[in-house]
């Protein structure tokens, strides 16, 4: 039985495959933990025909973002909740109830109305 080498498969195009250096190749050999890897994979992969193009970036960039308050920030703060005035039925013009957003999702809360 003929054994195929995981690297030189690729499910789903060969964005990866087609590389110098695999971004697999590149994540473990730098011991990269899981949101670094994320950010490679999607450098690698923003420009590719089976790439999503700006997507991968935005996402990449969001993950940048995570990393830096998850490793690089102060202590976590618990998270604050919309403090409006309105108790019950308090909802976002997006539907969502206020008081499940956490409070820096609703920092232009005040000029939104309220439905009830």
């Amino acid at each position: 039985m003929n054994h195929t080498p995981a690297l030189s498969v690729q499910v789903g195009g060969t964005h990866y495959k087609d590389c110098a250096i695999q971004p697999i190749q590149y994540i473990e050999a730098n011991r990269l933990d899981f949101l670094e890897g994320c950010v490679v994979k999607r450098l690698t992969r923003h420009d590719k025909p089976t790439g999503k193009g700006r997507q991968d970036i935005e996402k990449a960039i969001h993950e940048l973002q995570l990393l830096l308050e998850m490793r690089y920030s102060l202590p976590k703060q618990p998270l604050q909740y919309c403090d409006c005035t309105a108790r019950t039925g308090c909802q976002r013009q997006d539907g969502r109830d206020c008081r499940s957003v956490p409070k820096a999702a609703t920092m232009e809360h005040a000029g939104e109305m309220h439905r009830g």
